[in-house]
């Protein structure tokens, strides 16, 4: 089969020389608690870009690719750790003081305060860094449908990350203007952004990892030819 023009141009590769990829299965939703399992197919289509991945299922007699992007790199000290361990450390230290049933002087109630303050300090430090991006951001364009975007936030303890929620907005073809890559001003840096324009506003794709322009130019080529069946010709 010959590809419509430009889509081995945009990788820079043969058509005949497929991107190298990656099969594995998953459970995915189809309705309200009902869940399938499906094969899954990751490809990584820059490849001196390991950030930016896509995966690939079938449904039915087509398939439907959803583009990937994590952070390119990884913050440090994002405190959960720490945070758990205070809260360990401080109930641990009530917990001794009430089982030994402690006399009430000055240092037990000021140890007392001090655990209450800490295990407070560790809660609210642990709820604010429950809202980091861990994972990828992704963006799903769906043939005749429209575009689903998807942000992961969790937790980081030991190296580990402990996914805790996920947020989904859907925008219906029957709203979607188009799609761009523009720049804005982002803390006094200048960043170009992937933007889902709809009537009277637009949707900002990835805006949490800050992809870099050539990982957006593929998401957006590649987004454009599922919902608009453009193709880009390679003149960038």
């Amino acid at each position: 089969m010959v590809p419509p023009p430009g889509v081995a141009a945009r990788h820079n590769t043969p058509y005949a020389q497929p991107l190298p990829y990656l099969t594995y299965r998953t459970k995915v939703k189809v309705g309200f608690g009902t869940t399938t399992t499906t094969t899954m197919r990751a490809a990584t289509p820059l490849h001196h870009r390991q950030e930016y991945t896509t995966h690939t299922a079938r449904v039915g007699a087509s398939s439907v690719t959803e583009h990937r992007v994590a952070r390119r790199t990884t913050r440090r000290g994002s405190g959960s750790t720490g945070a758990v361990l205070l809260a360990l450390v401080s109930l641990l230290l009530l917990a001794y003081i009430v089982h030994n049933n402690a006399p009430v002087t000055t240092a037990t109630t000021t140890t007392k305060i001090f655990a209450v303050v800490a295990v407070g300090a560790a809660v609210l430090f642990l709820h604010a860094a429950s809202r980091s991006v861990l994972y990828p951001e992704s963006l799903t364009p769906l043939p005749a449908l429209g575009v689903q975007l998807a942000t992961a936030r969790g937790l980081s303890l030991l190296g580990a990350t402990i996914p805790l929620s996920t947020a989904r907005r859907f925008v219906p073809l029957s709203e979607l203007s188009t799609v761009v890559i523009h720049e804005g001003l982002v803390r006094f840096n200048v960043r170009f952004y992937l933007g889902i324009v709809r009537r009277g506003d637009v949707v900002v794709a990835f805006d949490e990892v800050h992809p870099l322009l050539e990982v957006l130019k593929e998401v957006y080529h590649a987004t454009r030819e599922e919902l608009f069946d453009e193709y880009d010709e390679g003149d960038e």
